[in-house]
């Protein structure tokens, strides 16, 4: 249940406390903090993230919050249940390239011919007007389609060229936040690994 500090205060009494030893449930207070962070107040999330970033290096210390870090935090915040979250989280978003993790390498970008599917994918993508979540979804299944691929096995190896990991928020959200600039830079990126892991096989 959560409480204020007051109504704690009012709520307690000696009497409640039983003689049994004191339980430290991490896993609850975890959710706990996840339910705080996601009532606070934007402006405050921001100053309360805002130096974590900074000491990582992710953000200029002298570069205040704007739109699209904005945008980013609420991205975040439902799977955030510390802030550090935002960090680990939000690296993906805030460096200029993202190395793929062996598991998301291993499980995704192994689909035959997925190099000719994703130079494909790139010329849609440079097309798409506007460029929201409904119209990206849509070249992004539409290519998929049109080239014999399940849908879930491009979606996949997007999210790894956007992230360099098996799991992100949605990933057409992910696409629109990114901007088509640098989502076709990351999948050109990818075009690149791929083509130098068939040289090797």
């Amino acid at each position: 249940e959560l409480l204020s500090r007051p109504e704690l205060a009012a709520s307690f009494a000696l009497e409640g406390i039983s003689g049994g030893s004191a339980v430290f449930d991490t896993a609850k207070l975890d959710w706990m903090n996840g339910q705080y962070i996601a009532r606070m107040p934007p402006a405050r999330l921001w100053t309360s993230v805002a130096p974590l970033l900074v000491r990582e290096g992710l953000w200029p210390e002298d570069r205040p919050a704007d739109e699209w870090l904005g945008k980013l935090l609420e991205l975040l915040r439902p799977r955030a249940k510390r802030l550090s979250d935002f960090v680990e989280q939000g690296r993906p978003f805030l460096v200029d390239a993202v190395e793929y993790e062996e598991e998301a390498v291993r499980k995704h970008l192994g689909a035959p011919g997925l190099e000719e599917h994703v130079k494909a994918l790139v010329v849609a993508l440079a097309e798409v007007t506007p460029f929201d979540e409904a119209h990206v979804e849509a070249a992004v299944r539409h290519i998929a389609e049109a080239r014999g691929l399940k849908a879930g096995a491009l979606i996949h190896a997007v999210r790894v060229a956007m992230t360099g990991r098996t799991a992100s928020p949605g990933i057409f959200e992910v696409l629109v936040l990114l901007g088509r600039a640098r989502v076709i830079e990351r999948l050109g990126r990818l075009e690149i690994f791929l083509a130098a892991r068939r040289s090797t096989i």
